[in-house]
């Protein structure tokens, strides 16, 4: 098996593709070979605009999900613009777009 470094952080916001095309955001919590744990997951929904849905109706979506290996195309690490979207819909915490002091 070939040995790589780890290639997320802790908290890291990533995009994971599965086998059946649906995006899913999340946490990075851990990575095995056989699994791959977010916390926090939201799907996208495409309309007018994109926005955010939990990633199961009657599910936990503050906690964290197991997904397996098989069922995932890739991983990556989430866009800039995406990721401060996924915070802000999971912390109620907005970023100004400019830095320094806001008047």
């Amino acid at each position: 098996m070939l040995q790589s470094k780890k290639r997320y952080d802790k908290d890291d916001i990533v995009t994971l593709v599965l086998t059946g095309g649906q995006e899913l955001l999340g946490k990075f919590v851990e990575e095995s070979g056989d699994y791959f744990i977010i916390r926090k997951p939201l799907t996208l929904v495409y309309g007018q605009q994109i926005s955010f849905q939990p990633f199961t109706v009657t599910g936990d979506s503050e906690g964290e999900v197991v997904l397996h290996r098989d069922k995932i195309v890739s991983v990556l690490q989430t866009n800039k613009e995406t990721t401060k979207a996924y915070t802000a819909a999971t912390s109620g915490i907005i970023a100004p777009e400019k830095k320094g002091l806001i008047t």
